[in-house]
């Protein structure tokens, strides 16, 4: 037998983030409660922002921004909620702001948005919609009732570089029926292994919704929750029998 181990990584802070954040420079104009002015835009997601501004802004005010993301054309208007504020070496200050009334409507484009332009390095993993099935189910666990999204790729083959790329990442898109599954619902991800009865279980968070368009499927952007101690030895125990049944073809 192959000896194929997979160590678990630590998160670092942007890991830890609610949804996944594109990189963006954009100057829009704002009105903090007390007085204007223009502020860079340096990331952005369907939850919150990253701000440049020349002056502190208090933990916990209210700046009000209109914001016409590129290749758009249209105008949100955000009210933001400053969660962070850090000194520059240039002596300006970023702030991390926390959308508040915000409409379902602005919310699900900002997700839209964000998910078309993402890319590998941020680090979501998008499962194929070509490669694999998902279906729908229920789990029952300490009398509670969760839904349950499962999939299954074709084959070993596909499966370890997804798996792989799983443990990396906590962000991952699933292709499906979204059973109208709102932001901020709570699910179970399971992860079947073909031909086996193994399968990774992961609870997760619905962070964004996405609409089908001409060029994506309609599925649900999650994050999953941290790997615990105990699914470490399944992700060895999957990873190994890839490596037997590879060493088995050659």
């Amino acid at each position: 037998m192959s000896e194929t181990t997979c160590s678990l990584p630590g998160l670092t802070p942007s890991d830890r983030r609610i949804a996944p954040r594109i990189p963006c420079e954009l100057f829009v104009d704002s009105s903090p409660l007390a007085g204007g002015g223009s502020i860079a835009l340096t990331d952005l997601s369907a939850n919150g922002c990253s701000i440049r501004t020349a002056s502190p802004i208090k933990m916990g005010g209210r700046l009000m921004m209109s914001v016409r993301l590129p290749d758009t054309l249209r105008n949100i208007e955000l009210v933001g909620v400053v969660r962070r504020c850090d000194t520059l070496g240039d002596g300006a200050y970023s702030l991390g702001l926390e959308f508040s009334t915000l409409s379902p409507d602005s919310r699900r484009f900002l997700a839209d948005y964000v998910h078309t332009r993402l890319d590998e390095p941020c680090g979501v993993l998008e499962l194929p919609r070509q490669l694999g099935a998902s279906r729908w189910g229920r789990r029952h666990e300490d009398g509670i009732i969760q839904p349950t999204l499962s999939w299954q790729p074709p084959s070993l083959a596909v499966l370890v570089p997804l798996l792989e790329r799983l443990v990396r990442s906590r962000n991952l898109f699933v292709p499906c029926d979204t059973r109208e599954l709102a932001e901020g619902a709570r699910l179970v991800f399971q992860l079947l292994v073909p031909e086996t009865h193994l399968s990774l279980t992961l609870p997760c968070e619905v962070i964004w919704v996405q609409a089908p368009t001409e060029h994506r499927p309609a599925g649900l952007g999650l994050l999953r929750e941290d790997l615990q101690l105990g699914d470490e030895p399944i992700i060895n125990a999957i990873l190994g029998l890839c490596a037997d049944v590879a060493d088995s073809a050659a």
